[in-house]
């Protein structure tokens, strides 16, 4: 059975599923609204059959997820966010109350940075292994040329304690 029951200040929807055949659902609390310009779309079925949250901004202070989300869906699909920043933060596991949480950042040179300005000042841990396929610089300089150049400098010493080592016998 469903029913649609006007309790006060209160709509109470009761059924199995709710359909609606519209495009958008706005959820507007004109009492909330930063602004009063513009809609407010909280979803969209968009163009491309896809469902967008908070459809062109309409919501200038964003869109928060509290407690788990499971991606289980999302298997072999992309996860799109269009914004610089993505802010990991848990208040409990804090050491200090300093700054925000930029987890990963977009930054000025188009690249991808881990802990943007040091947010995080226990550092990054990476478990497991790690490849990188191209050069890894540190501090400026080239991890792989320095490592080179020190076994090259390795083994020119180890022949140089050789040849004085066969000098003292």
């Amino acid at each position: 059975m469903s029913d649609i029951k006007f309790d006060g200040d209160w709509v109470i929807v009761e059924g199995n599923w709710t359909k609606l055949r519209t495009m958008d659902l706005m959820l507007d609390a004109p009492s909330r609204r930063s602004s009063n310009a513009g809609y407010r779309r909280a979803l969209v079925h968009d163009y491309g059959d896809k469902l967008t949250l908070n459809y062109n901004r309409d919501y200038p202070g964003g869109v928060n997820i509290l407690g788990s989300v499971s991606v289980e869906a999302l298997a072999g699909h992309q996860i799109v966010m269009n914004g610089e920043d993505v802010v990991l933060d848990s208040a409990a596991r804090r050491k200090n109350a300093t700054g925000q949480r930029r987890a990963l950042v977009h930054d000025f040179n188009d690249g991808l940075t881990i802990n943007w300005a040091s947010d995080y000042p226990g550092g990054v841990t990476i478990n497991g292994n790690v490849t990188m396929p191209t050069k890894l610089t540190v501090a400026g300089k080239d991890v792989a040329a320095l490592l080179t150049s020190m076994q090259t400098e390795i083994t020119n010493l180890k022949t140089k304690v050789a040849a004085l080592e066969a000098k003292v016998k």
